[in-house]
C-alpha cells in the first residue's frame, strides 16, 4: 500500500464531487442560469440610455444644421431636390417647408420626444435624399453612415410588444 487513501476509504465531506452532465434544462443535474445582478443590469440599462443620447445628439445636430443651412443657403440645396420639380417652387415653397420639416425633426430628437418614428423618418429622409441623387453621391456618403445610426437609433428606440397573459 502506497499510504494514500482511495476514494471510497476517503470521508464523504473530502471526496470530490461526481460531475453533472449538461441537459440544457434546469433540473436535479444542472443549475439554473444565475439572473444578472442588479447593479450589471442597471448599468447596461445607464450604457443604453447613454448610446441613445449621442445617437439622438449627433443625428439632431446633423438636421438641425441642415435645416438653418437651407434657410441661410437656399441656392446650394435646391441642387439636391429632384430635377422634375421645377427650382422656382423649390426655393419659393419646397425649401422653407423641408427646411422646418428638418428642424422639426432635430427638435424632437433632440427633446428625446417620439424617438422610434422620428428615427426611422430621418433614415427613409436621408436615404430617399441618396437615391433621388447619385450623381452628387461624392458629398452625399456621409448621408449613408447618418442614416445608419438613424436607423440604429430606431432600433433601439422600438416599442416593445406586450405580451398578453392568460
Amino acid at each position: 500500500m502506497s499510504g494514500l487513501l482511495d476514494r471510497a476509504d476517503q470521508p464523504a465531506s473530502v471526496q470530490p464531487r461526481p460531475r453533472a452532465r449538461p441537459t440544457g434544462r434546469p433540473g436535479p443535474t444542472t443549475a439554473a442560469p444565475r439572473p444578472r445582478p442588479a447593479s450589471a443590469r442597471h448599468r447596461a440599462a445607464a450604457s443604453d440610455k447613454v448610446q441613445q443620447c449621442l445617437l439622438r445628439f449627433g443625428i439632431g445636430f446633423a438636421f438641425f444644421y441642415a435645416a438653418v443651412s437651407a434657410i441661410l443657403d437656399p441656392a446650394t440645396f435646391a441642387g439636391y431636390f429632384p430635377r422634375f420639380v421645377p427650382v422656382t417652387v423649390v426655393t419659393g415653397t419646397l425649401l422653407p417647408v423641408f427646411a422646418l420639416y428638418e428642424a422639426g425633426l432635430a427638435a424632437c430628437l433632440l427633446a428625446g420626444r417620439h424617438t422610434f418614428v422620428v428615427s426611422l423618418l430621418a433614415t427613409l429622409t436621408l436615404v430617399s435624399i441618396v437615391l433621388f441623387n447619385p450623381g452628387a453621391f461624392d458629398v452625399l456618403f456621409r448621408n449613408v453612415a447618418i442614416a445608419s445610426a438613424s436607423a440604429a437609433l430606431a432600433v433601439q428606440a422600438r416599442p416593445l410588444r406586450r405580451r398578453c397573459r392568460p
